[in-house]
């Protein structure tokens, strides 16, 4: 069972890289499919009371970054209104479809380290486009990592 959660979170990973790649727009039932496979596959391995500290910790997370993020560019720009547009909704949901399913170690571990390689592929790959498409970098990222960790049993 837990193998057919895999292969179907690893299609769509891969369909929802293309669809970022190709036009940086993702389709709602592909994050929708993905993130109700994955939390599925994470509820199958665990309890509800580990997926809500995950949420808890993500939200917290995330709500720390962007306001470092919102801060900075308050500083830099002296505009309160000039962070907006950063990250698409696709970004977003990605971002919260992962999260919720990482203990709070390997969250912190593996945004910090999919955020930075996200931003180097692009830079050394992808100069001419400005939009860095960071839900289909995560989506393979998260693979990736999830059988590096040890979070992929196979």
């Amino acid at each position: 069972m837990i193998f057919a959660f895999w292969i179907v979170t690893g299609l769509l990973a891969i369909y929802i890289f293309y669809q970022d790649m190709s036009s940086r727009l993702i389709s709602t039932w592909a994050l929708a499919v993905f993130t109700l496979v994955n939390t599925s596959r994470f509820l199958f391995e665990n309890n509800i009371s580990s997926l809500l500290i995950n949420m808890g910790f993500t939200v917290g997370y995330f709500a720390i970054c962007l306001f470092t993020i919102k801060v900075y560019y308050y500083i830099k720009t002296k505009s309160s209104n000039s962070s907006a547009g950063i990250f698409g909704w696709g970004d977003v949901w990605m971002c919260a479809a992962i999260g919720i399913t990482l203990p709070p170690e390997h969250l912190v571990l593996f945004f910090t380290i999919g955020l930075t390689l996200s931003l180097v592929v692009h830079l050394l790959f992808f100069k001419k486009n400005n939009n860095v498409p960071l839900a289909g970098y995560l989506a393979i990222y998260y693979l990736l990592y999830s059988g590096v960790s040890g979070l992929n049993p196979l």
